[in-house]
């Protein structure tokens, strides 16, 4: 009886040791493979004079990011707002656009296409004539 358990045991030990050495099966993490394929912006904003900085993560959050930049000029608010990696860059030259509309979604269209664009983005509503004055410079 004695030498049928020390056989068992050696062979449930010996056992263990090769599952042990045995090559696991790198699984992915499916967590890390949504995060790694959304775009992270950090954006550098003033809203009334006061400067803060936002990382934003994905389209769904950009997306809210700027509604928020024009829902703020239209309670207005003047906002400016730039890619965080943008500032502090010497500029040599500028480049000035202006585009006024009355129409919030060609306001935020155009916004998202500067600022996309590398430039620094301000906005105004006009409350009185319904106008929205986007000022880009680069």
């Amino acid at each position: 009886m004695k030498k049928v358990l020390k056989t068992v045991a050696l062979c449930a030990l010996m056992g263990i040791v090769a599952a042990g050495c045995q090559k696991e099966e790198q699984m992915l993490d499916p967590v890390s493979l949504l995060t790694d394929s959304v775009e992270v912006r950090t954006m550098s904003c003033s809203i009334g004079g006061a400067s803060e900085q936002i990382v934003l993560r994905g389209d769904a959050e950009w997306s809210n990011f700027l509604n928020r930049m024009l829902a703020l000029a239209e309670e207005g608010y003047v906002v400016t707002f730039a890619s965080a990696d943008r500032t502090g860059k010497p500029m040599s030259t500028k480049d000035v656009q202006t585009y006024v509309t009355t129409d919030r979604d060609a306001a935020y269209g155009w916004a998202e296409k500067m600022a996309l664009g590398g430039y620094q983005v301000t906005v105004t509503y006009n409350d009185k004539d319904r106008t929205y004055t986007c000022v880009a410079v680069n």
